[in-house]
């Protein structure tokens, strides 16, 4: 037996459309394919020197995700070859629905919104004489994880102390450490 039902999408076709109000879709039972439903996580997050949200989807969220309120929760759909993430409060809440009809329970009311990060000031140490050389491949080393400029606070005896904005929490490269400033 197949059985319709609407749903609220979160992202189709490569955009968020959560907060559209053509935003609500049919969906078929019986047209739906295999590996559907599961979960998937949207992250919505500023890349450093663009002003503009982005979106990725991923179905293997790190630790870091999870805890980032601007990561949404949904279920990943495929029907006639098409992918759409939508709003649902659950796999199990999915299957009875298609299996039975009736109403999807929504996780979220409405899209939530989205929080701005602000920078924190962390501060890397890591081995090196400290010269120009040396802070250009602590840059390079360190692109996309800071905000503005990585700024040389000392070099004593062969280890040296960085300074710089972050958005999120930095990931340490080889044997470098990162603390708060």
């Amino acid at each position: 037996m197949s059985f319709l039902f609407k749903a609220t999408a979160i992202y189709k076709d490569g955009q968020f459309v959560f907060n559209d109000s053509q935003n609500e879709i049919e969906l078929n039972s019986a047209e739906i394919q295999s590996f559907s439903p599961r979960p998937v996580w949207l992250l919505r997050y500023i890349v450093p020197g663009d002003q503009r949200v982005h979106y990725a989807l991923t179905f293997d969220p790190s630790s870091a995700d999870l805890a980032d309120s601007n990561t949404i929760l949904g279920l990943w759909v495929e029907q006639n070859g098409k992918g759409v993430m939508i709003d649902c409060i659950s796999v199990d809440n999915f299957n009875s629905i298609a299996n039975s009809g009736g109403t999807l329970q929504r996780r979220y009311g409405a899209a939530p919104v989205f929080t701005a990060p602000t920078a924190s000031c962390y501060r890397i140490t890591r081995a090196d004489d400290g010269t120009g050389a040396a802070h250009n491949q602590v840059v390079t080393d360190y692109i996309g994880q800071y905000v503005g400029n990585i700024r040389l606070v000392s070099n004593l005896s062969g280890v040296s102390v960085y300074e710089f904005s972050a958005y999120g929490t930095p990931v340490a490269i080889g044997s470098d450490s990162i603390a708060a400033c």
